[in-house]
C-alpha cells in the first residue's frame, strides 16, 4: 500500500501501519487525529460562546439590581448583535483561512477574543 503522499519508505510503512481500517479504505491515522482536534476546538468555542451569553445575562442582571436601567430590548439586542456577528463574519473567515493559514486566524481570533474579554469586564456602567 502506498501513502497518498511521499514519505519516505520507512516513514510510509509506519504511518500505513497506524491506519485505521474501514472496510478495505485505510485512513491515516494523522487525518483523524487532525479531525479529533478539529471537533474538540470546535466544541470549546461554541461551549465558550454559550458561556458568553450567560455572563453577559449575569452582567446585566448585576447592573440591574445595582440600580441601572436594563430593559428586555437591550438584552435581546446584545444577543442578537452576537449572532449576526457570527453570521457576517462566517464567509470571510471561510475565505480568509483559504488564503492564509488557519492557525494564524484560530489564534488572531483566540487572542482578539480575550482581548475583548478583558475589555468588556473593565468597563464600568
Amino acid at each position: 500500500m502506498t501513502a497518498p503522499y511521499e514519505l519516505g519508505p520507512v516513514l510510509a510503512e509506519a504511518e500505513m501501519r497506524h491506519c485505521c481500517a474501514s472496510g478495505s479504505t485505510l485512513v491515516p491515522i494523522h487525518s483523524s487525529f487532525r479531525l479529533t482536534l478539529l471537533i474538540i476546538g470546535n466544541a470549546l468555542q461554541r461551549i465558550a460562546a454559550g458561556a458568553s451569553g450567560v455572563l453577559v445575562g449575569l452582567y446585566l442582571a448585576m447592573l440591574a439590581n445595582q440600580g441601572a436601567s436594563i430593559g428586555v430590548a437591550i438584552v435581546g439586542t446584545l444577543s442578537a448583535v452576537s449572532f449576526v456577528a457570527e453570521l457576517v463574519a462566517a464567509a470571510p473567515m471561510g475565505i480568509a483561512s483559504d488564503a492564509v493559514a488557519p492557525r494564524v486566524l484560530m489564534t488572531g481570533g483566540s487572542l482578539l477574543g480575550a482581548v475583548a474579554t478583558q475589555l468588556f469586564g473593565m468597563t464600568a456602567w
